[in-house]
């Protein structure tokens, strides 16, 4: 989720000028950034219900307000990431360019969370917390992007007790969507029909699934390392980022329409079945998602360049928990807490933006193939 640099060379001038999906030039400018720190800020707004006790809202039948942007995110991270396998489809150079970006701003989360918040709040004695091996578990797989998991004392009598970092679950997918994409274009190449044959397969699998009556289902042999891996989110989550890869793939013939995103937005708002839901939303959010971000006005191509949303994601729940641990001791509200939530975490992503992730991304020039130039934005 991230904005690469151009290559300082004659052929990088070829970012200022693309063709878009609907045959129209546009430049470099869009609003990828902005969708993607919006979707952010709807997780922790969808997380600040719960985190106080209270219910999580639906504006989509089935779907929260969390569960939406997370679709955004998918969509967009398949869009951009196909981009940025196009431009360099060399898989060592695209598996370091995305451990660039994932891993060291988790890391340093990680690190605040089990080193200094953990003692700062646990209800444990220090000699306890640092000695059980919950807590080393915790940063361990945290550190590959596994998952978290319940760190001693920690919000255990918070109205969600024990979650530490509700939002990590989905970094997991996301690196499974990377390995996925990489070797179906070893497999595929450039040809289309292998992508959206992925985006068919996740699809086909979830409804099976549904029909089937089984809600969910784990990755048999993950529970011996200690993980929980879900077939039904890998299937409707490969959905979302194949779309994506499928809608940059096809860039040059479908045409993006404020009108068809209005029809399809109003008929996701109607649906009141939450499977249906699920199957309208496949089409809608990416084609939605990818239509605002290449097509949005200039107003909201002002914050390119500035992408606090990672810093947003892996920071707001664990900051929410906090705000809600101490708040509700002193009698707060939801609307302070959220406040508190809110400023407390914006903060953390800009220091992790400009002290962790961007010197970070700097290096991801340095793996362009010789002789490409081009915009790489993910």
């Amino acid at each position: 989720m991230s904005i690469e640099r151009p290559c300082q060379n004659v052929t990088s001038r070829i970012w200022l000028m693309r063709i878009n999906q609907s045959g129209a030039v546009y430049s470099r400018q869009n609003a990828f950034d902005f969708l993607r720190v919006a979707a952010a800020l709807a997780v922790l707004l969808s997380h600040s219900f719960p985190i106080v006790g209270l219910q999580e809202p639906t504006p989509v039948a089935g779907l929260t307000m969390g569960k939406l942007a997370v679709a955004v995110f998918f969509a967009i991270s398949g869009y951009l990431v196909c981009q940025s396998w196009q431009a360099d489809p060399h898989v060592g150079r695209f598996a370091a360019r995305r451990a660039l970006r994932i891993f060291p701003g988790l890391l340093v989360m990680l690190l605040l969370t089990v080193l200094v918040l953990g003692p700062a709040l646990t209800e444990v004695r220090l000699s306890e917390y640092f000695g059980a091996g919950a807590t080393w578990k915790s940063l361990f797989y945290g550190a590959f992007g596994l998952g978290s998991f319940p760190l001693p004392g920690l919000f255990e009598h918070n109205p969600m007790p024990g979650g530490v970092n509700g939002s990590l679950w989905t970094i997991k997918y996301e690196l499974l969507m990377y390995c996925l994409l990489a070797l179906l274009g070893r497999v595929t190449g450039r040809v289309t029909p292998g992508w959206i044959l992925a985006a068919l397969s996740g699809a086909a699998c979830w409804i099976v699934l549904w029909l089937a009556g089984v809600p969910s289902l784990s990755v048999p042999g993950m529970w011996r390392l200690g993980l929980e891996v879900q077939v039904d989110r890998i299937a409707y989550l490969s959905v979302y980022f194949f779309a994506g890869v499928g809608l940059y793939m096809m860039r040059q013939k479908v045409p993006l329409s404020w009108p068809a995103v209005a029809v399809g937005v109003v008929s996701l708002l109607l649906v009141d079945n939450a499977n249906f839901a699920m199957l309208v939303s496949w089409l809608v959010v990416p084609y939605s998602a990818i239509c605002f971000a290449v097509r949005a006005p200039a107003l909201f191509t002002r914050l390119k360049g500035h992408d606090y949303s990672y810093g947003v994601y892996i920071y707001a729940f664990p900051v929410q928990q906090a705000c809600a641990y101490i708040g509700m001791q002193h009698g707060y509200g939801w609307v302070v807490i959220t406040l508190a939530s809110l400023a407390a975490t914006l903060a953390l992503a800009a220091v992790s933006w400009y002290f962790v992730e961007e010197p970070a991304l700097r290096l991801k020039n340095r793996l362009q193939a010789v002789g490409i130039g081009t915009y790489i934005p993910q």
